[in-house]
């Protein structure tokens, strides 16, 4: 078969994807027999392997794009707004995903061009309440019911607010070296990690990512693409979340490409912008791999920085996570991320629990339970926690203002 068949063959699957709208981007070898000259269709290149992802420590974010390329060639209108209803019937399950992000953003160096700018000088709790609200505020402006389009201009210029160069500290060590831990929770995590079915080679960063990140760059593609990942994709990746998730397979696919052209406008570039997969089912298997190679093994080297943070966040959603009902603690919000997110078993955390306590982690299992039962419930809980939430959030309207 000729060089120019292999094109023109090439060239109808790309068509035939984009026509049919089944699929979100292409993988490289699918276009390896094309041109740039020849490829004017507006379908983007799916993400890099999870393996290859580390890569991106050794080039720095791309902030140089000319104004007319703000807006990638592959932005489609139509899915955008499917992402914005995806994020209006879903707020809640977004808010507490926002909850299991900011944990997991402390307890990975990577993160740390994500978090927000403070003073050093500023308490653990100070810290953590605006690590939830910063984000939750971002989430919550493009979750508005509107039709009104977005201003590209302004959103760039939130999402540059939140990714901000940092020197690896977000806290003086002044501060948070006074701070007591409670040691006896933090003995327990510990030990439930070291007992529960992690697989060996998740536990500890591999050799690889360590070789490469003697050369890494500050504000790297790949502290963005996971800081991207954190945004959008725990709902995803989150088995209890997503199983609970209202949206049809087009708003699923609007989410994706919400965050693919987010990524872009940011700087991302298409081989480590995770938003570009082909489709939920390889997107849910392609987070749930970064997740096992570059998030869980830092569960297993905290330092005292990220055990301070933690702690205060584990505090903070405290209060600050819309529960009814449900009497949150401390201790009772690590059982639930652990269990959540990491997805173990928290047999010796969990005889840390009071008998209160205890009762309410059975009424936290009760309600999920009557989540997947009745969807009702988890709309009227939607609309709720989006009406109490989106009543002080003035980056919606910002981001709408033409």
């Amino acid at each position: 078969m000729t060089k120019h068949n292999l094109k023109f063959i090439a060239l109808l699957a790309i068509c035939f994807i984009g026509a049919q709208s089944k699929e979100l981007c292409a993988k490289e070898s699918e276009l390896e027999n094309l041109d740039a000259d020849d490829f004017p269709f507006a379908t983007p290149k799916c993400t890099t392997s999870v393996d290859v992802l580390q890569v991106g420590m050794m080039i720095q974010r791309y902030t140089n794009r000319p104004q007319s390329q703000l807006v990638p060639r592959w932005l489609n209108m139509t899915l955008l707004q499917e992402g914005r209803r995806f994020a209006n019937k879903n707020f809640a399950l977004l808010w507490f995903s926002n909850y299991i992000r900011s944990i997991v953003s402390v307890a990975n160096e990577e993160f740390m061009p994500w978090l927000p700018h403070l003073d050093k000088s500023a308490s653990a709790d100070k810290v953590a309440k605006t690590i939830l609200t910063s984000v939750s505020e971002t989430l919550g402006a493009l979750a508005v019911d509107t039709d009104t389009p977005i201003n590209m201009d302004n959103l760039k210029n939130i999402l540059n607010s939140i990714v901000l160069e940092t020197e690896g500290q977000i806290m003086s060590p002044k501060k948070y070296s006074k701070v007591n831990l409670d040691q006896l929770l933090w003995a327990a995590v510990e030990n439930d990690l070291q007992l529960s079915s992690i697989p060996k080679e998740y536990r500890s960063f591999s050799e690889d990512m360590m070789a490469v990140k003697k050369w890494q760059t500050p504000l790297n593609q790949f502290s963005l693409a996971l800081g991207q990942y954190s945004l959008f994709g725990i709902p995803f990746s989150t088995k209890n979340v997503n199983a609970l998730l209202n949206a049809s397979p087009e708003e699923e696919k609007g989410w994706l490409h919400l965050w693919a052209v987010l990524g872009h406008i940011i700087g991302i570039e298409e081989n480590f912008n995770v938003a570009l997969q082909k489709n939920k089912v390889e997107a849910t298997a392609y987070y749930k791999d970064l997740i096992n190679n570059y998030l869980v093994p830092s569960f297993f080297q905290l330092k005292m920085q990220q055990k301070v943070l933690i702690e205060a966040l584990l505090k903070v959603s405290s209060a600050l996570m819309p529960a009814e009902g449900l009497e949150l603690t401390p201790r009772l919000n690590m059982v639930i991320f652990l269990e959540e997110f990491l997805e173990i078993e928290t047999p010796k955390t969990r005889s840390l629990l009071t008998v209160t306590e205890k009762e309410n982690l059975q009424i936290w299992q009760d309600l999920k339970s009557s989540l997947s039962l009745n969807p009702f419930i988890l709309e009227s809980l939607n609309i709720g926690i989006k009406a109490e939430a989106l009543e002080s959030y003035y980056l919606s309207k910002y981001i709408y203002t033409q």
